[in-house]
């Protein structure tokens, strides 16, 4: 992978969304079917005076496999993580150590040439992690959500005194994470507080294009005013 675009984007990964200090030690965590991208990472590492080191498995089977003591020890020791995987480490244990022993992590899972050259990840992230921003200051001030669709959802659940979280593809600091392509604002509702119809008929994440729709239905044990306490999901598809 000579392509020189390829490089630049890596390049302003490094330093735009990573900060990316000269002299700091890096860890590229890779795979097989990765290989060739994590090596472009390793190159243009070597330009920040990291000496970083490339550390190469087989693909996990999927998304919070765990990985080997060894890979687990090289993403605790260094000060700045790039996982180009297939699957996601984010919510494994190694992930979670190394961001307690300060290391900073990109995620870059799924990640492709293609991705890296048109998608999303050219974006202007500044503009992304200011309207992510904006975003969660407007949620952490809502007490309820409702979310509808033309396919059929018509969901209404408590966010009151929850907090939001932003994903904005820009790593924060030691012990932080962020993953590319991004810009996302998350809240969670409080339990047992969710009510309605979830219609899921395009795609799902690790599945892709479904070629059935998805309904999901939330019941109340009573008609309550505060529309609390489902009791039972039913699951239909439209076979």
């Amino acid at each position: 992978m000579n392509d020189p675009k390829l490089y630049e984007v890596v390049n302003r990964l490094m330093s735009e969304s990573m900060h990316l200090q000269n002299g700091e030690s890096v860890c590229v965590v890779t795979d097989t079917e990765r290989l060739p991208l994590a090596n472009v990472f390793r190159d243009v590492a070597t330009e920040y005076n990291s000496d970083p080191i490339l550390v190469v498995m087989a693909p996990r089977q999927q998304h919070g496999s765990e990985v080997s003591k060894i890979i687990s020890g090289a993403m605790m020791k260094s000060d700045v993580v790039f996982q180009v995987v297939t699957h996601a480490m984010t919510h494994t244990d190694a992930t979670r150590d190394a961001m307690q022993s300060g290391s900073r992590i990109l995620v870059l899972r799924g990640i492709t040439k293609d991705l890296m050259l048109y998608g999303a990840i050219n974006a202007n992230y500044k503009d992304i992690a200011i309207t992510c921003q904006k975003v969660a200051e407007f949620m952490g001030q809502a007490k309820q959500a409702h979310i509808s669709t033309d396919a059929g959802t018509d969901l209404v659940m408590s966010i009151d005194n929850r907090t939001p979280h932003i994903l904005d593809g820009i790593v924060k600091g030691p012990g932080t994470f962020a993953a590319m392509p991004d810009g996302e604002t998350a809240i969670s509702p409080a339990e047992e507080t969710t009510e309605g119809n979830l219609v899921i008929e395009h795609s799902m994440d690790g599945l892709g294009l479904l070629d059935k729709t998805y309904s999901f239905n939330s019941r109340q044990r009573t008609s309550s005013i505060n529309r609390r306490w489902p009791v039972s999901t039913n699951v239909e598809t439209d076979d």
